[in-house]
């Protein structure tokens, strides 16, 4: 298994790293150099690739070296990934020799048995590159009682391109290679850089960019996958369960947003945070994260609203409008999420205008400093003693014996805990104020990220049905909330745009027109949620 941080730095920067505090004070040996060049295959119709595997032939010297990667993941500038490797007597791939490696039976060489493969691999593209390379070997941190042997972390600069035909693209990265010792070292190390050598975190490996420079592997938009586990695992044990699947969709989802090529990646990543957060909440008591990274965390989630309040607007709540005016007045909405100019809704074009605007800042977020700070902070204390690291951070041992209770116990109380705390919020809901609502909706919201990260536990169908009834309430709360936070902006493009002032006084007074109307909705869906039987009672 291939442990690695990739780290993105312009060629000035990297030409200075050699005399970097780090590399003096750790590395065991003077560094190597080498020229790569590599050869990556695959079929015309790219076989390999679609079932997550890579198949390169490297010449390093004199030597040809033959690898396959594939499984594993990539999130956040961390990449892990399976990876077997040969000497080979050419450029040309030894499917054979590869077979006995990963074993015919294994899921690989199933893979690699398939009728005809070989005859059919032909390049899809190379790369050429100068490396140097540093062997370090890391001092241990004491920590929660234990020390543990000192790691060897490999720190690799690679300068040079990548080669489709006549399209080039550059190559300047830091791989750091984990050789022995815990992955939280990993983290240690690039936090450790940072000080020094500005970098963004390389969310592709140069696999995924050659292909991409192939114009292949557009990101797909990740959204919350189902949560899995025994009701008799640990409170603790499931909260890790919980934290890893939703740091993997804000993580996965964060080059959709540095492209800005997708407008439900901006979406997606608040949802995962909003999860994130969520879940950190429900398990205080049985770890112990730190103040600061709650802290990033909100920061983050603030940079992404102002695009999505805006897109929001532009793509749900003026279509409303829309489709009740007459067909001249209405507005179009592409395939990829932006208003089309047809029939040219001034308004729905200006608000999208600003969610451009808005996400640029959601975009410079994520390539920061800041972001990779974050990223690298999260990643140690998640890899922090191996598995079970997040239970070493408990810092007394009351909590540590908490997180011990099966998660089926614990899922019963919160979920118990959260309902209660929203039929209190609730009980005057259609007289509340605006204020009231919002109040009531972050309860509903939270109860329902409860209920998807515990619904495993309970019979499905008494949870799908009361959570269709939550959802059935989240949206008619929703709604109420776009319209308040769609009054405000369109007052804004008002001021930013005079010549659109009556457009927007007619939207805002054709919204406070249907306003009973969306109250007595918000009241028959509170009435069914109310009297719904939660299923965690028996």
């Amino acid at each position: 298994m291939e442990l690695e941080l990739k780290l993105l730095c312009s060629e000035s920067v990297l030409k200075g790293l050699a005399s970097h505090a780090l590399l003096a004070r750790w590395a065991v040996a003077p560094p190597e150099r080498n020229r790569l060049e590599s050869i990556y295959f695959d079929t015309p119709d790219f076989f390999l690739r679609a079932h997550g595997y890579g198949l390169r032939v490297r010449r390093v010297g004199r030597r040809w070296v033959q690898t396959l990667k594939g499984g594993g993941n990539a999130r956040g500038g961390f990449h892990a990934r399976e990876e077997w490797e040969m000497p080979v007597a050419s450029e040309s791939p030894d499917l054979d020799a590869l077979m006995r490696v990963v074993g015919a039976s294994s899921a690989q060489g199933v893979l690699l048995g398939e009728s005809g493969l070989g005859g059919r691999l032909e390049e899809v593209f190379r790369t050429v590159f100068q490396r140097k390379t540093w062997l370090l070997e890391v001092p241990s941190q004491t920590g929660s009682g234990r020390r543990s042997a000192a790691a060897r972390v490999e720190v690799a600069m690679d300068r040079g391109e990548l080669r489709v035909g006549e399209c080039t693209e550059p190559i300047s990265e830091l791989e750091l290679e984990l050789k022995a010792g815990e992955p939280s070292v990993l983290f240690r190390v690039a936090s450790e850089l940072l000080q020094q050598v500005p970098f963004r975190l390389g969310r592709e490996s140069k696999a995924a960019r050659g292909y991409a420079l192939r114009g292949i592997g557009v990101p797909e938009v990740r959204k919350a996958g189902k949560v899995c586990f025994s009701p008799k695992l640990s409170a603790e044990g499931a909260f890790e369960v919980i934290w890893d699947g939703c740091l993997a969709q804000v993580q996965e989802i964060e080059l959709g947003v540095s492209r800005g090529s997708e407008v439900e990646s901006v979406h997606q990543m608040r949802v995962g945070l909003r999860r994130l957060r969520c879940a950190l909440r429900f398990f205080g008591p049985v770890i112990a994260f730190p103040e600061e990274l709650l802290g990033e965390l909100k920061w983050l989630a603030d940079c992404l609203g102002g695009a999505r309040d805006w897109e929001v607007l532009a793509t749900e709540t003026l279509a409303v409008l829309a489709r009740a005016r007459p067909p001249r007045r209405s507005a179009g909405v592409s395939a990829g999420g932006s208003p089309t100019e047809e029939p040219g809704d001034a308004l729905v074009l200006a608000a999208w205008a600003e969610a451009e605007s808005q996400r640029s800042f959601a975009r410079e977020a994520v390539d920061s400093e800041r972001y990779a700070r974050l990223s690298l902070a999260l990643g140690e204390w998640r890899h922090r003693n191996g598995q079970g690291g997040i239970a070493h951070s408990a810092p007394s041992g009351t909590k540590e014996r908490v997180g011990q209770k099966p998660v089926g116990v614990w899922a019963n109380r919160l979920l118990a805990r959260l309902f209660k705390k929203l039929l209190s919020r609730g009980a005057s809901l259609v007289t509340a104020s605006v204020e009231e609502r919002h109040r009531v909706r972050i309860a509903a919201k939270r109860l329902r990220y409860a209920c998807e990260f515990f619904e495993g536990l309970y019979p499905s169908a008494r949870m799908e049905r009361f959570v269709s009834r939550l959802k059935a309430l989240q949206e008619a709360l929703g709604w109420l909330n776009d319209v308040s936070v769609g009054a405000g902006l369109l007052e804004k493009l008002a001021v930013l745009r005079p010549e659109l002032s009556p457009e927007a006084q007619y939207a805002l007074g054709w919204f406070e027109g249907r306003s009973g109307e969306d109250i007595r909705e918000l009241g028959r869906q509170w009435k069914r949620l109310a009297g719904s039987p939660p299923p965690w009672e028996e």
